[in-house]
């Protein structure tokens, strides 16, 4: 593992540049880069510069170097991102955030069909909490403190919610329930109003929005990544911490992926 400290604007030095490139350079063993903010997240792909030129990407994704993933932080939710290389290696790119704090929303994550991403498609990404969950925690947060009614604040289930965000996204909700739900008039303008309303990306008011958002009770939707190496392959799973005590001792795997060696190819995701 290989750890780089990318600080608030998401690049690195040149001191800091050279040492990643005598690490990368110096041994032939497979690698997972560890990164403060993620290269690739909500579906855009986000350049880490180094000073004096070159990117961290460009160390990450060369053949040599034998990286077969790279996780970063920051954004408290996980997606997952198996890009394809030019030399027709897959590499795995994992957003591995939500440890701790309050949970960044999943719902405004585009279809990954037209997101532009080599070799990626929606069947391939995979995030935590699910869209459809993310919404409907996030109505329930913006139902219980806003004024009744107030921009059309109001709980919208998890199986309606599934079905709402796959409609614009094209996709069959991953709930099996959210597939024959009806959607009712009430509910749509709820999620209309709510993806109107501060999330992430609404610059300087992130900050107060985000400790605003902020909630202690299960299900909490926070997760953390177990990594198991052998000399033969590494499994890298997404755990959920729900703060349920029934999941407390078995946590929920919300995603399970294994990358072989030598030929360093990733098994497929699954439930």
């Amino acid at each position: 593992m290989v750890g780089i400290d990318t600080g608030i604007t998401g690049g690195i030095d040149h001191d800091q540049g050279e040492w990643l490139r005598r690490v990368s350079r110096n041994s032939p063993k497979p690698k997972i880069l560890l990164t403060g903010k993620p290269i690739y997240v909500d579906g855009d792909y986000h350049l880490e510069d180094i000073e004096g030129g070159g990117t961290v990407d460009e160390i990450v994704t060369a053949r040599e170097h034998n990286y077969i993933a790279a996780i970063g932080g920051d954004i408290h939710n996980y997606q997952r991102y198996p890009v394809e290389l030019e030399d027709g290696r897959t590499l795995l790119y994992l957003v591995s955030g939500g440890g701790g704090a309050f949970m960044h929303e999943t719902h405004t994550i585009p279809n990954l069909d037209g997101a532009g991403i080599p070799g990626m498609t929606e069947a391939k990404f995979r995030c935590y909490p699910l869209r459809g969950d993310s919404l409907s925690r996030f109505s329930q947060l913006y139902a219980r403190k806003l004024i009744p009614r107030l921009l059309g604040a109001r709980f919208i289930a998890p199986d309606v919610a599934a079905a709402i965000v796959g409609e614009p996204l094209g996709i069959t909700p991953t709930r099996l329930d959210g597939a024959d739900v009806d959607v009712d008039d009430a509910a749509r303008r709820a999620a209309d109003a709510l993806f109107r309303l501060p999330a992430r990306r609404r610059r300087g008011l992130h900050i107060p929005f985000s400790e605003w958002l902020d909630w202690n009770q299960p299900p909490m939707f926070k997760s953390f990544l177990r990594v198991d190496a052998t000399p033969e392959s590494v499994r890298i799973r997404c755990l959920a911490a729900t703060g349920c005590g029934s999941q407390e001792d078995d946590p929920p795997a919300e995603d399970d992926l294994v990358a072989d060696r030598p030929t360093v190819g990733l098994g497929a995701g699954r439930r």
